[in-house]
């Protein structure tokens, strides 16, 4: 059963990249600089005298006309609870705190997290605003299985992480936009609302 999930779980971030190198090679300035997984994207560094490990799924580049970023993905097939989800995004907040990411001369990578289904993904919302002082914030953006197949990696399907607030947010002011667009949460015709995707 192990095996078969990891097989799966590859498979999925395998077809990610290959789906969206093959969207970016048909759009003119678009293009996937390169991409890897496993011990090549880890990060060991060390705070003061302790250790710390990042260990994403994988860590990319993606070339937007002038505009070149970088980010990590994780693949959630829904195998992890709240409690492991917090430990993977406080992995992330330690990361970003360090600011161990500003050594290899490149600006802070985006996180994106595909979920099986919109159930999982409203349940990462609700870990990663629950973390306290330096939340991940505005560089995470989230998307289902669903809405990738349907849609594919560069079309309105991402969520961003909103901060945390003391008015209770309604669904209907929360919208997805093109992450990989450089003009990207700027176009109210590009949106998506939440509802987009439900099983």
């Amino acid at each position: 059963a192990w095996l078969l999930s990891h097989m799966q779980h590859t498979a999925g971030v395998y077809g990610f990249f290959a789906t969206l190198a093959q969207t970016a090679r048909q759009q003119l300035g678009q293009e996937l600089c390169w991409w890897e997984t496993g011990a090549l994207c880890e990060r060991r560094y060390r705070v003061g005298e302790q250790w710390y490990n990042l260990r994403p799924d994988a860590l990319a580049e993606f070339q937007a006309g002038s505009h070149q970023f970088r980010f990590w993905l994780e693949w959630d097939r829904g195998t992890m609870n709240s409690r492991d989800l917090a430990v993977k995004f406080n992995a992330y907040q330690q990361y970003i705190s360090s600011r161990e990411w500003a050594r290899e001369r490149s600006s802070l990578p985006r996180l994106l997290c595909v979920a099986p289904d919109i159930a999982q993904e409203r349940r990462m919302h609700r870990v990663a605003q629950g973390k306290p002082a330096q939340p991940i914030g505005p560089a995470m953006w989230t998307t289902t299985e669903v809405l990738l197949k349907a849609h594919g990696p560069m079309t309105p399907i991402w969520m961003q992480l909103q901060s945390q607030s003391n008015q209770p947010e309604k669904a209907s002011d929360r919208h997805r936009c093109d992450v990989f667009d450089t003009n990207t949460g700027e176009r109210a015709g590009k949106r998506l609302s939440t509802s987009t995707g439900r099983r």
